[in-house]
């Protein structure tokens, strides 16, 4: 399996914060990679759904789910 090598420039910030928060450095990247791709997706989602929602016919929006419509 792949595995990228963190850059040496991220190490000591990295190594900072994982004692602060007394964690291990690895968990720590990996709840910063797992945030990030949770709110990417959501993004790509909320735009996704924007993008539909336009495409529709204005008098068809009213009647959109409520969780759509929050979008």
């Amino acid at each position: 399996m792949y595995s990228p090598k963190v850059k040496e420039e991220f190490i000591p910030m990295l190594f900072k914060i994982s004692v602060s928060k007394r964690i291990p450095m690895t968990k720590l990247v990996n709840q910063i990679i797992k945030d990030y791709l949770d709110r990417d997706s959501l993004n790509h989602t909320e735009k996704t759904v924007e993008e539909l929602k336009e495409k529709l016919n204005p008098a068809i929006r009213p009647y959109l789910p409520a969780q759509i419509n929050k979008f």
